[in-house]
């Protein structure tokens, strides 16, 4: 399938740029839901394109994404019309949870996968979540081009105006950094201004900050009883987002939401509403038309472009309210699981359900604390056992061999495990185990390295006996992810208050018109910038060429056999 390539989009410093050096701002939209991965949809992605090319969109914000499917013919539909997507990688399955603070094998393979699904296309902007430095790593082994990596976070709970930059600085501090920050805040409501909302204040906050910043979900919390403040949107933010008070700042925006979540009724905040299959521009589709319509940012060239903010932001220093620390934990790596299981007396069948799972560890860590040593993770006191990043069922295996190890039995009532003949070890199980000691208590450090092919089986680990400080070099895989300390402090909160807002919203719904869009335009790469009052990005007919290369979608299925 030939493909019609966009350029993709670069970071110098705190902005965005086209490939000709024109500054790029995000005029974006969060499309689809967590239970739905809509790229996958083909008839979903050509019934919106229509609209969302009339709206002036350019860049989607996706998740729910499974990277088992075909995404190629949404991809590159959307990549024909100039749109964009940054696409969230913690699936709801692999998120990293405030109760459950640790990096697995199972959380890093998720995340690579989605990686190698979406690399080969142009128009992926980049990839949301805040497990940076090791998909980084995973991103530059693999050879693929520079993908964006960044996060977002909460900026208008109580707890979050107290750490929402301590977050920002968190994971642009050290050698090795995010790429942009987003943040999400719902304190715009009709009526609002510059002042009365959070924007005065967060922008003022992020001025001296060195990554680009731009709104993600941007919309309104009701305040009324009755949802008064935001039924029948108006949305004159738009003109402050990409408005001289802040466009030096922020790279724009992404507005919540296309068309109804999975969490919330058809009368949400949705600017379409879906029924059967077809899609209706509702009141907030107008407005919002009328508002982007209107916009006309100052663009800045990259060449014309010294940016003044050129160092990294100091990491927040440890307190009663920010409890992430600098030590960070191991490196998922199933070698050093596999080895782990392979020296097992006692271990139980991978079957195990998860209740019976859950139930045998508490039993056997309450009974004696030391037999659990070898998974412990704690992100307050830094202390990771060497097999935290197991599966469970791998977990209570080794708490079961300990067990077995003091008591010489291998019994337990609620499981399958059993007494097996010892396997012959290799020299690399036998180094991984002397390092993680009798009891599993030394975590095992290692970067991934990828020689000489983008093959899996050429994926291997380099192992270090010393734990990362952030503050140093994070070069690499050393890094299981810098979210898992932020995430105590506040990542997990704010995304868990994020999915709980998205699930409480209910509104009045809104006057729902019939679909009648003529063939839109397509916004392309600006060729060249507008004298003062004039727009500096172009709105033209699509007329690039198709280039007869190698589609994306099919780079990416030969990614599966690399």
């Amino acid at each position: 399938m030939d493909s019609r390539a966009v350029d993709s989009i670069t970071i110098k410093r705190s902005k965005f740029f086209y490939s000709n050096g024109t500054q790029f701002f995000l005029r974006g939209v969060t499309y689809g839901s967590d239970s739905l991965d809509i790229l996958a949809d083909r008839e979903a992605c050509e019934r919106d394109i229509k609209a969302l090319v009339s709206l002036g969109i350019n860049v989607l914000h996706v998740y729910g994404v499974d990277s088992s499917q075909d995404h190629g013919e949404c991809m590159e539909r959307f990549m024909e019309k100039g749109i964009y997507l940054l696409i969230d990688l913690p699936i709801t399955s692999t998120y990293i949870y405030i109760d459950s603070t640790t990096w697995t094998n199972e959380k890093f393979s998720a995340y690579m996968d989605m990686v190698d699904a979406f690399a080969f296309y142009t128009n992926t902007l980049g990839f949301y979540l805040v497990d940076n430095s090791i998909t980084d790593s995973y991103i530059k082994a693999r050879g693929y081009r520079s993908i964006p990596i960044g996060g977002y976070v909460l900026t208008d709970s109580d707890y979050a105006q107290e750490t929402y930059r301590l977050v920002a600085d968190y994971m642009a501090c050290g050698n090795s950094s995010i790429d942009f920050w987003a943040l999400v805040d719902y304190s715009w409501c009709d009526n609002s201004t510059f002042t009365s909302s959070n924007y005065s204040r967060l922008t003022e906050s992020f001025s001296d900050y060195p990554l680009p910043i731009f709104l993600a979900d941007y919309a309104c919390e009701p305040t009324t009883e009755n949802n008064s403040d935001v039924a029948g949107r108006i949305f004159d933010e738009v003109g402050t987002i990409y408005g001289p008070r802040i466009s030096d700042i922020w790279s724009g925006g992404i507005v919540y939401e296309w068309a109804s979540s999975s969490y919330s009724d058809p009368s949400d905040y949705a600017l379409v509403n879906l029924t059967d299959n077809t899609i209706q521009l509702n009141q907030n589709y107008k407005s919002l038309s009328t508002q982007l319509a209107a916009i006309n940012p100052s663009i800045t060239q990259m060449s014309a472009y010294t940016p003044t903010i050129t160092t990294a932001p100091s990491c927040p220093d440890e307190s009663a309210t920010w409890a992430a620390s600098t030590i960070l934990p191991p490196t998922a790596n199933t070698l050093v699981c596999d080895c782990m299981i392979a020296s097992l007396h006692c271990k139980v069948d991978p079957s195990t359900s998860a209740n019976t799972i859950t139930s045998v560890q508490a039993t056997l860590c309450t009974s004696n604390s030391t037999i659990c040593d070898g998974f412990t993770s704690n992100v307050t006191s830094s202390t990771y056992g060497a097999f935290s990043v197991c599966s469970p069922w791998q977990q209570v295996s080794w708490a079961i061999n300990q067990y077995y190890l003091n008591t010489g039995s291998c019994s337990q009532k609620t499981t399958t495990a059993s007494l097996q003949t010892l396997e012959a070890l290799n020299s690399s199980c036998i180094d991984i185990l002397a390092k993680a000691g009798p009891l599993g208590k030394t975590p095992i450090y290692s970067d991934i390295t990828i020689a000489n092919s983008t093959s899996d089986s050429n994926i291997t680990s380099v192992y270090s006996d010393t734990p990362t400080d952030s503050s140093r070099s994070l070069s690499g895989g050393a890094i299981a992810g810098i979210v898992v300390g932020v995430l105590l402090a506040v990542i997990a909160a704010s995304s868990l208050i994020i999915f709980y807002l998205r699930r409480r919203r209910s509104r009045n719904t809104h006057i729902a018109q019939e679909l009648e869009v003529t063939t839109p335009g397509q916004h392309v790469t600006p060729a060249e910038l507008g004298n003062e009052g004039q727009k500096a990005e172009l709105w033209a007919n699509n007329t690039s060429t198709s280039t007869g290369a190698t589609s994306p979608r099919d780079l990416a299925h030969e990614g599966d056999a690399m």
